[in-house]
């Protein structure tokens, strides 16, 4: 991902190793995010969003499901 240039993810939720890689790949993680796409993107261009501090800790976790999580991999590129 590094390699792509990517140095956000807006995500649902996730656990603490993945968010620390990413992290020490320079990839900034905001959890917590939920909804419809452009709501979440108008949230975060207009500096709304803030990390949910919350991780999961197991596989399988199912406390998520209702709060899907998009990636857009041509965001902000032209």
């Amino acid at each position: 991902m590094q390699e792509m240039g990517i140095t956000l993810m807006l995500a649902g939720n996730m656990g603490m190793g993945a968010y620390n890689k990413l992290s020490a790949h320079g990839i900034t993680v905001i959890r917590g995010c939920h909804g419809k796409v452009d709501d979440v993107l108008r949230s975060y261009q207009n500096g709304e969003l803030q990390d949910s501090l919350e991780s999961c800790d197991h596989h399988d976790c199912t406390h998520h499901v209702e709060k899907p999580v998009y990636v857009i991999p041509s965001f902000g590129k032209k």
